[in-house]
């Protein structure tokens, strides 16, 4: 059977079998180096997304996406893969960067902010020596780490 799109993301699919072809679809999943479709022998795949999917050796491999990344659940837009049991990360996680980045927010964002742990008040003086207060806000970066960014070639081989 000829598969040319689906969303199995954080799912072992199983409607593979032997002999299917993939054309394209998204089998992503959340941990590198997950296995998925294991009992399935002989399977050619000419597209999709399969980051941090671990290839079956028997597989034949023409083309998609495998990048293998690993996921920090601190970022925004890996909270649906939280949901789909993505681990929590510790709040010093190896993600983290090592400083903090300053933005420098008007007083309106600030009163916002008011019972944010990040916020910080200073007093400075302007280019007339009066003194008025800047509101800082100091924030790491958390960033997914990028193991292999491996995309595979147009020519038929073997993984």
């Amino acid at each position: 059977m000829i598969h040319k799109a689906g969303n199995y993301c954080c799912k072992d699919p199983e409607h593979l079998a032997d002999g299917d072809i993939v054309i394209g679809g998204n089998y992503s999943q959340h941990t590198p180096g997950t296995e998925i479709a294991a009992d399935v022998k002989t399977l050619v795949i000419r597209g999709g997304n399969w980051g941090n999917v671990k290839p079956q050796p028997t597989w034949t491999i023409e083309g998609g996406n495998w990048a293998q990344i690993e996921r920090c659940s601190h970022r925004r837009s890996n909270q649906v893969l939280v949901r789909n049991g993505l681990p929590k990360c510790t709040a010093r996680c190896r993600h983290r960067s090592a400083n903090p980045v300053e933005t420098v927010v008007d007083y309106d964002r600030a009163v916002a902010e008011k019972n944010n742990p990040d916020l910080a008040q200073t007093l400075v003086a302007d280019k007339r020596g009066i003194q008025v207060a800047r509101y800082v806000i100091r924030r790491h970066v958390y960033r997914d780490r990028v193991l292999s960014a491996r995309r595979s070639a147009r020519e038929t081989r073997n993984v």
